[in-house]
Order: C-alpha cells, then sequence, then structure tokens
C-alpha cells in the first residue's frame, strides 16, 4: 500500500494537544495505473469513496463519472497551462482522460458541504462531456486545466454550482468554459480559446465576483449573460481583468441587473462580428443598475497583422436599458494613423444611451 500520513502539528495555546494525523491514500492504492490503458474510473471512485483525500500521481488515467462526495479532495501535482494544450502535447502531469460516452469527468453533484480539486490536468476529448458536473456546493478548485469539453464546468440544470472559490486555473478549447454559477469567486483564472463564451452567467447566475482574470481568444463573448425577469443575472462584479481577441463582444449583457464592471482593460474584441452591436467591448441591451467605472480600451489587429482592426465601439446600446452610470472609461480617441492608440474605430458608442436615471459620461 502506498499509503502515507501526514502530520498536522497544532498549535499549542493554553493546553497540550496530541499531534493529530490525517490519511492520504493514493489512487494507486485502488489500482490505478496512470498508464493511458486501461478504465481507471472505479480505482477513483473506490479512493474517494473511503478516504477524505485521494492523491493522483503523475500519468494518463482514462475515466468517466468520477464520483466525488463532500469533504472530498482530489489532487495532484501539476500547474494551469495554456488553453489550447491537451493531453497529447502536456508535459508530465495527473492527467484525467475522458471515458467515450460519459456524462462528466468529475461528478461533484454530491458535494454539498466543501471538496477541493487541486492540481489536475482534465481533458475531455468530446463536446458532449462536462468537465466538472453542476450542482456543487462550497468546491474549491485551484490550478485546474479544463479543455476540450462541452462545457468545462456546470450546467443549464437545477442545482447549480454555488459558492465556489476558483483560483489559478484555465479553461480552454471548451465549447463554453463555465456554465452558470452563483455566489461564487473566481481569481486568476483564464479562460482561453473557448469555441463559445469563456463565461456564460445565464437566468439565476447571482452575486458573482469574477477578479484578475484573462479572457482572450475565445470565439463567443468573454463573460456573456442572457436571462429574464424575475431569473436576470444578477449582482455580478467584474473587475481588473484583461480582454483581449475575443470573438464577438468582450462582455455582453443581456437582462442583467445591478452589476459593476471597474478597472478592465479591453482591447482587441469583435474580431469575429457577424452584427455591428458584437463588435464592441460592451453591448448591453434590457439592463438596468449597471455601473461601468475606469478602465480603458483600444484597437488594434492580431498578434499577426490580419484581419481587421476591432472593435469599431466601445459600448453598444440596444433597448430597454436604464439605470446606468459611466464614469472614467478611457479609449483615446478614434483609431487613426496618427493616433495609433485609439480605443475605438468607428464611434465611441453605437445605439441609443439609456437616459431614465443613468448618469453618462462621456468617452474620451
Amino acid at each position: 500500500m502506498k499509503r502515507f500520513l501526514i502530520a498536522l502539528a497544532l498549535s499549542l495555546l493554553a493546553f497540550s494537544s496530541p499531534t493529530q494525523a490525517v490519511v492520504i491514500a493514493s489512487v494507486s492504492d485502488y489500482g490505478a495505473n496512470g498508464a493511458d490503458a486501461n478504465d481507471d474510473t472505479a480505482a477513483f471512485n473506490n479512493c474517494l469513496a473511503a478516504n477524505k483525500t485521494c492523491w493522483v500521481d503523475a500519468g494518463s488515467y482514462i475515466v468517466g463519472n468520477v464520483h466525488m462526495n463532500s469533504g472530498n479532495r482530489l489532487q495532484g501535482l501539476a500547474v494551469q497551462q495554456y488553453g489550447m494544450d491537451n493531453a497529447t502535447n502536456t508535459a508530465t502531469r495527473p492527467i484525467l482522460k475522458g471515458k467515450a460516452g460519459s456524462a462528466y469527468l468529475l461528478d461533484v453533484t454530491s458535494v454539498t458541504d466543501g471538496g477541493a480539486i487541486v492540481g489536475l490536468f482534465l481533458d475531455c476529448a468530446s463536446s458532449n462531456m462536462t468537465g466538472i458536473s453542476h450542482g456543487s456546493f462550497s468546491l474549491s478548485i485551484d490550478n485546474l486545466t479544463v479543455v476540450n469539453c462541452g462545457v468545462g464546468l456546470g450546467g443549464v440544470n437545477a442545482p447549480y454550482t454555488s459558492f465556489m472559490r476558483i483560483t489559478n486555473s484555465t479553461f480552454g478549447a471548451n465549447n463554453t468554459g463555465i456554465l452558470n454559477i452563483v455566489d461564487s469567486y473566481l481569481s486568476n483564472v483564464d479562460f482561453a480559446n473557448n469555441w463559445g463564451p469563456g463565461l456564460d452567467l445565464r437566468s439565476g447566475s447571482n452575486a458573482n465576483t469574477i477578479t484578475n482574470t484573462r479572457f482572450e481568444w475565445n470565439n463567443g463573448p468573454g463573460i456573456s449573460t442572457w436571462a429574464s425577469g424575475a431569473d436576470a443575472a444578477f449582482g455580478n462584479n467584474v473587475s481588473n481583468c484583461f480582454f483581449d481577441r475575443n470573438g464577438k463582444a468582450a462582455i455582453v449583457l443581456e437582462h442583467a441587473i445591478n452589476w459593476n464592471i471597474s478597472n478592465n482593460f479591453f482591447y482587441r474584441n469583435g474580431r469575429l462580428a457577424t452584427v455591428a452591436s458584437e463588435n464592441a467591448q460592451i453591448t448591453m441591451a434590457n439592463s438596468s443598475k449597471i455601473t461601468i467605472t475606469g478602465g480603458s480600451s483600444e484597437t488594434g489587429k492580431d498578434n499577426d497583422g490580419a484581419g481587421a482592426r476591432t472593435p469599431s465601439y466601445v459600448i453598444s446600446y440596444g433597448s430597454g436599458n436604464s439605470y446606468f452610470a459611466l464614469r472614467g472609461l478611457i479609449a483615446g480617441g478614434k483609431y487613426s494613423a496618427t493616433n495609433i492608440h485609439g480605443g475605438y474605430t468607428v464611434a465611441p458608442t453605437l445605439g441609443a444611451a439609456p437616459t431614465t436615471g443613468s448618469l453618462i459620461d462621456p468617452i474620451y
């Protein structure tokens, strides 16, 4: 048995306390070989059922619907990698490859009171598979890479994924990076090269904080939201993020309420736009109580100099917007041969700005 103990020395306060130990099992103890040849699902499930913490050695494991429970920690020694890496070009890491026909790589619907996934590389190898299921509560994710899935994390079905803490991780080359989270915190996350949106927040995706995060080379928007009525995506905060070369607008707000967007940098977004409203840094319709403060916009082409210079607009206003505040967003004027750092190529805005309850500074 490759079972080992990590002794945790407890601090002595006003009384003496015995040293306690946490048992960490390895999935290899339960028969996983990591040789990219056999179905290792049973080994993972048996390890997680019998232990709180399961270690994953470097190797390539074929698994599907691995079942995590509350209190489980599934951990390997890996770091986040770029969003176009996959199981065939990744350096030695603990790699979980999707077993054909599985709904999920990791099923976390039973994580109802905390759990953790750390230091793994997940490659679904199928757009019909979700990397990490919806439905968890208080799940922490760190140093994780999720690629080649239909959805990297989350889903459209209830219960939503809630109270997540996602840090230092990458979601890349998925149809959608993350779909529908609630009351969650994302920091230092990279959404790169997803075929649709990086982060998709639909009805009920409320009270999330997204900070210090990159959205680049997604074919859809960096962040998109679509909701309606009482289920509108509500109370989300986006700050200190980087948006570059997303195919559509960097942020799309449709039926959004009470969003704060602050101190972000917007660059070459809208490169795959098919209508004018998509060729903007931010597009909004049927939204209210939206605040945009600080930040900057700049145009540009792809790194190879190909394609049109984007975007055409900084903000695209659709119909139905109200109670909107815009302060201190710097664009540096219209791009021209003598103003190579201009923040738009056609006009600062498209469409009629909302007037009801709104305070809108000019975009300079």
